[in-house]
C-alpha cells in the first residue's frame, strides 16, 4: 500500500522519493532499515500510500474485527511485560516449516527460566522478563536458544530484535560476549 516514501538522503543532502517496489519491504525490514544499518543515511518526511475508500463504517467494522480478534493477546503481552518475539519467525518457517511458536512449544527444554527472563507460556511465546532479570540473565537465555535450535533443528536463528546497549545496537555475538 506504499506508493511514495519522501526521504531526506544525508548523503546527498537532499530530499529524495523512494517509489518501492515489490522486493523493498519484508517483514520488519526494508531498503531504507538496511541502508540506515551502519550510518542514518535517509530520514523519512513523508510516507504516501494508496488505497480504495470503502467507507467509515467498513473501515470501523474491519478494525473492530481486528480488535477482537487480538484482545486476548494483547492482555496477555501487557500483562507478562512482554519483551518482544526474539527470533525471525518468517526466517524460522523457511527453514523448518514451522513458526518458533510451533518449534518450542512441544519440547519441554524450552520451559526453562534464567530468572526471569523465559517465553511466554501464552500467544506467540514472546521472550519476557521480570524487573529483577539481568543482562546476564537475558543473555544466557539468547545463548540457550540459539545452542538448542542447532542441536534439535540444525538451523542458526537470525536475531529480529535490536539489541541496544551503553554503545548504541550492537549484534547478538557481541551481547553474548559481553553478558556471559
Amino acid at each position: 500500500y506504499v506508493k511514495k516514501i519522501i526521504v531526506f538522503d544525508f548523503k546527498e543532502c537532499k530530499y529524495v522519493d523512494i517509489i518501492p517496489d515489490d522486493k523493498f519491504f519484508s517483514l520488519r525490514n526494508s531498503f531504507i532499515k538496511q541502508e540506515n544499518r551502519y550510518k542514518t543515511r535517509y530520514f523519512v518526511k513523508e510516507l504516501v500510500l494508496k488505497s480504495d475508500y470503502i467507507g467509515k463504517e467498513k473501515v470501523r467494522e474491519k478494525y473492530l474485527e481486528q480488535i477482537n480478534l487480538r484482545k486476548n493477546a494483547l492482555k496477555i503481552a501487557f500483562q507478562e511485560g512482554c519483551a518482544g518475539s526474539l527470533w525471525v519467525n518468517t526466517d524460522l518457517a523457511n527453514k523448518t516449516g514451522k513458526s518458533f511458536r510451533k518449534l518450542i512449544e512441544n519440547i519441554p527444554d524450552f520451559n526453562i527460566d534464567f530468572n526471569g527472563a523465559r517465553f511466554s507460556q501464552n500467544g506467540n511465546r514472546y521472550f519476557i522478563t521480570e524487573e529483577y532479570t539481568t543482562d546476564k540473565d537475558v543473555a544466557k537465555l539468547f545463548k540457550y536458544t540459539v545452542d538448542k535450535l542447532r542441536d534439535i533443528y540444525n538451523v542458526e536463528p537470525k536475531k529480529e530484535i535490536l539489541i541496544l546497549d551503553y554503545d548504541g545496537e550492537i549484534d547478538l555475538e557481541t551481547f553474548l560476549e559481553r553478558y556471559l
